[in-house]
């Protein structure tokens, strides 16, 4: 199964020596129990968005101090990829965002 893991934060700079980006923790988490799933980023708050919502099998959507409600020139453009993705019929999982 491939997993497309949408990053939406950045992990404060003190913090990432120890423990990595988010996508690093959400693939080492899920290894952990599913060796098998493969994963793709797309690092959405830098204005990097998947081609298509069929790319991955299942969406993850990290933690963020940002908030859906934020007026950034990125959420819009996410939330219309993730209605596509749901329209496809993808699983998405939302992780405090």
């Amino acid at each position: 199964m491939k997993i497309g893991i949408l990053q939406t934060g950045k992990v404060n700079e003190a913090l990432v020596g120890r423990w990595g980006e988010y996508p690093e923790m959400v693939a080492a988490m899920l290894s952990a129990e599913a060796p098998e799933f493969t994963y793709a980023t797309w690092a959405v708050l830098d204005g990097e968005m998947p081609d298509n919502p069929t790319a991955c099998d299942a969406w993850i959507v990290p933690g963020s101090r940002h908030g859906v409600y934020d007026p950034l020139p990125w959420i819009a453009p996410l939330k219309a990829f993730l209605r596509a993705s749901r329209q496809a019929g993808r699983p998405i999982l939302g992780i405090c965002f």
